[in-house]
Formats: C-alpha cells, sequence, structure tokens
C-alpha cells in the first residue's frame, strides 16, 4: 500500500456503512459496506485543492468488486494516491464504544434495525418506501465522528444514507434522551462541514467525476436495479442476510444486464476524460494547493472568518478555473482540428468550406491559438474568462484581417487621387 503524508493543514475523511459494525462488534471485523458516489459529483472538486481523501478501506473493498463506472474511478483514485483507505474500524477510541454500549445506543439501534426487518419479512412495508430509518443515520452520523483521525473533517457529504442531520429531527426514545449530550461532537464536526462547504463554494469551479446518465433506457436500468436490490439490501444492513448471498443475488444476469445499459462504454469513456482532467489541472496548480489548503483550514477551524479570506478564495478559484477550463479547451480543439490543423488555419477552414478560407493569409493555426491565449490571459485578473471555441476564433482572426486588408484597398485609391489631384 502507498504512502500517504497528512496534511498539516486539512483532510477529509468519508463516510460509511458504520451501522454494520453494531452486528460484530469485533475490533478485528471485516464489514462490507460502500462508498458515498455523491462524493464523486458534488464533492469531486475538492480534489483539485486536497492532498487526498480519506475512505474506508471495507466500503473500498466492496465498491472495488463491482463492475461499476463509480467502481472504476474510486479504484483510479486509490491508484493515483487521491483516495486514502484506513480501516476506519481500528480508529475508533475505546471511549466512544463504551459511551455508545453505556448509554444503550448499540441496543436501541439493534432493537430499532430488529423492527425495521420485520416490517420488510411481513411485507408490511411496500418496496418503494423502503428507506434507512432518519434515526439509524443519525447514529451512523454519531458513530462517524467518534473515529479519531487528526487533522480529519469528518464530512457525510448529501447521500442520503449517509447524510448528517440535525439532533431535533429525531425521535428518540425517552431513555435515550441522555444520549444526545454524548453528541456534541457530532454538532461541532456539522459546524465545520458547513465552514468548509461555504469555503469549497468559493474557491472551486464546478467539477464532476461521475458522468450524469443521459440515456432514458440508463436511467429506467438504474430505476429496476434500485427496485429489485432493495428488500436484500435492507436484510443485508439489518443483519438478516449473509454477504455472500447478498453478494450472489447482486451478480445475477440481469441485474449485469442493467448494469451494463447504465454504465457503458460511453459513459466510462467520459470518466476517463474526466479523470484526466482532474490529474492534469492537479499538475498544474500544485503550487496554490498548500495556500489554498491553509486558508480552508482556518476557515473550518474559526481561526478566520471567510469574509476576511474571500477575496483570496476567489482568486485560488480563478487560477484553478482558468487550468480546468484551458485543460478542457485544449482536449477540445486536438478532439475537433486534429494533427491537420497545425499545417496551418487557412487550409482547415478550407477543407470546412468555410466563408474566410480563400483569404490569402499565412497565419498558422499556432499563430492564432497564441493570439487566444494572449486575449484570454489580457483579461482583468479574477474576472470570469468567457473563451470562444478555437476554431470559431481562428476564423474570427481571419475575419477581422480581411476586413483589414478590404478598408486599406479602399483607401489606397483614394489616397492615390488625392495625391495625383
Amino acid at each position: 500500500m502507498a504512502e500517504f503524508a497528512e496534511s498539516p493543514q486539512l483532510n477529509v475523511v468519508l463516510n460509511t456503512w458504520l451501522l454494520l459494525y453494531i452486528h460484530n462488534q469485533e475490533p478485528s471485523a471485516h464489514t462490507l459496506g460502500g462508498l458515498p458516489n455523491d462524493f464523486l459529483t458534488r464533492g469531486a472538486a475538492s480534489l483539485l485543492i486536497l492532498d487526498h481523501v480519506i475512505c474506508d478501506e471495507d466500503g473500498l473493498s466492496t465498491e472495488a468488486a463491482m463492475p461499476w463506472v463509480s467502481t472504476h474511478i474510486f479504484n483510479v483514485l486509490r491508484a493515483e494516491g487521491l483516495l486514502r483507505p484506513e480501516r476506519l474500524r481500528l480508529r475508533y477510541s475505546d471511549a466512544t464504544l463504551d459511551r455508545l454500549r453505556e448509554t444503550g445506543l448499540i441496543r436501541w439501534a439493534e432493537d430499532t434495525m430488529a423492527a425495521e426487518l420485520a416490517k420488510i419479512t411481513s411485507g408490511a412495508v411496500a418496496t418503494i418506501d423502503l428507506e434507512l430509518p432518519a434515526s439509524l443515520r443519525w447514529l451512523n452520523s454519531v458513530m462517524f465522528t467518534g473515529i479519531n483521525l487528526p487533522n480529519a473533517l469528518h464530512y457525510d457529504y448529501h447521500e442520503s444514507h449517509f447524510s448528517n442531520l440535525s439532533l431535533s429531527a429525531q425521535q428518540l426514545p425517552m431513555q435515550m434522551e441522555s444520549a444526545i449530550s454524548e453528541t456534541l461532537t457530532a454538532d461541532d464536526q456539522a459546524v465545520k462541514a458547513s465552514r468548509l462547504m461555504a469555503a469549497l463554494k468559493i474557491a472551486l469551479p464546478d467539477f464532476q467525476l461521475l458522468p450524469p446518465i443521459t440515456s432514458m433506457i440508463g436511467r429506467k436500468a438504474l430505476y429496476e436495479n434500485i427496485r429489485d436490490e432493495k428488500r436484500m439490501m435492507y436484510r443485508y444492513v439489518y443483519g438478516d442476510l449473509a454477504h455472500p448471498e447478498y453478494e450472489r443475488f447482486r451478480s445475477s444476469g440481469e441485474f449485469k444486464r442493467r448494469d451494463a445499459l447504465i454504465d457503458n462504454k460511453i459513459r466510462f469513456k467520459q470518466a476517463d476524460e474526466n479523470l484526466e482532467i482532474l490529474l492534469r489541472v492537479r499538475e498544474a496548480t500544485a503550487d496554490i494547493r498548500p495556500l489554498a489548503q491553509q486558508k480552508i483550514a482556518a476557515v473550518v477551524n474559526g481561526t478566520l472568518s471567510l469574509e476576511a479570506v474571500e477575496d483570496e478564495l476567489e482568486r485560488i478559484r480563478f487560477v484553478i478555473d482558468y487550468a480546468l477550463k484551458l485543460e478542457t479547451k485544449t482536449r477540445d480543439m486536438h478532439i475537433l482540428a486534429g494533427a491537420k490543423a497545425l499545417l496551418g488555419a487557412g487550409e482547415t477552414l478550407a477543407s470546412l468550406n468555410h466563408p474566410v478560407a480563400g483569404l490569402n493569409a499565412t497565419m498558422s493555426f499556432a499563430e492564432a491559438f497564441h493570439h487566444w491565449r494572449e486575449s484570454v490571459e489580457s483579461r482583468e485578473f479574477g474576472v470570469e474568462v468567457r473563451r470562444q471555441f478555437p476554431l470559431a476564433w481562428i476564423a474570427g482572426v481571419h475575419t477581422r484581417e480581411r476586413e483589414k486588408a478590404e478598408k486599406r484597398s479602399r483607401k489606397r485609391p483614394n489616397s492615390v487621387k488625392r495625391s495625383g489631384a
């Protein structure tokens, strides 16, 4: 396993199915769960600033065995050192686990799971209405904050199974009310998570690693997989189903057929392109990451207000956004223009029967691209860059050059007449 250097500024750890450890509380127990795919959409941009994110090794092992695009992305992030697996179960402090037992929260969770399982096995709840109760999601967050990782912010993101819930939204039994005082750490983490998101919203442009499912066929297949998997998944979560049995069920032919419709070759290709952009932009902006981490960590820890560093965060965003758009634009340029474009803009435009193709110009593609970059870089720092499509830019350059030439040609006869008068 690769060695990871701890950032002195800021680390983030992803939540997972920690509730599964309730069925087996042995410190060495391995329990398969999962990782929040929501991070690959809502949180992926944070990898443009963070050195890496931490995840549960058991959760990652579940993801790594699946045929999904999200699996592929997590595996690549791990290989690149951007995803750091940890046995989160071994990171619990003894005091945290003892308090969960002493307050009766673990016993209460077991009773809640048993009641939910009875509803499933009796058919008392429709498949469409199955969901993890808010009280168990809350407890999962409480267990999450009990993990001891220095300098690591426990952030739940927004996926339904892992979302950080307000204590006021829970309906705990009377005998559990005293346990609420034991979860003030959860409130502190929630405040810090809110600060983190506010800072990242300013410092980071929009960026996703997981491509959306755009086809109706893919969306329908996903809906059918979720519907058909729900009962078995919750039976597994509530301890009524061994993982090998659940895995055999999930690996059946019909699930595989629909998986291929959801995560087709195009979606895998888009994910690879997104990963390549991420890696290249990280390389291009490596020098600003320590500063960005320092400023954001100060906001998260409350030593600086968001308003105090807002201008600096906006400048960081501009640098990252510029690198991101330049990388994306360069890729588009290579794809659409191809190697032949390097022979000259005039030849490229001529092959497309462009109206300015007949212009007698020697400006090469490289020269036009140089002018394009100069115009972008001359914009005032901090202003949003609105770049034109490179080929259209070249056409614009030639159009302006032609107009200038026509003006000169119109002026030349007039000047001759006046000189001869």
